[in-house]
């Protein structure tokens, strides 16, 4: 976009006339497994601990590249 001419883009003020919809804010809470934050509607219980989705082996939704993709690992690792 920073090579698209400047009339390719409008530029106008806007009135915002509806309320905007606002994610909710849940608390985090660590995985026993390997200690990241996790939100807490995000957790999966095993047993009596408490884990993210990966240390779980649970299918979860995550950002990528494309949009919203559906995953069963991490797409990073940590570096040593």
């Amino acid at each position: 976009m920073a090579d698209l001419p400047e009339e390719e883009f409008v530029v106008q003020e806007v009135e915002v006339v509806e309320e905007i919809e606002r994610a909710p804010i849940y608390p985090s809470v660590r995985c026993a497994g390997c200690g990241e934050l996790v939100m807490e509607p995000r957790t999966v219980k095993v047993g009596d601990k408490v884990l993210c989705p990966a240390c779980a082996n649970a299918r979860f939704k995550a950002v990528v590249g494309r949009g919203i993709a559906e995953l069963s690992r991490v797409p990073y690792r940590l570096k040593e």
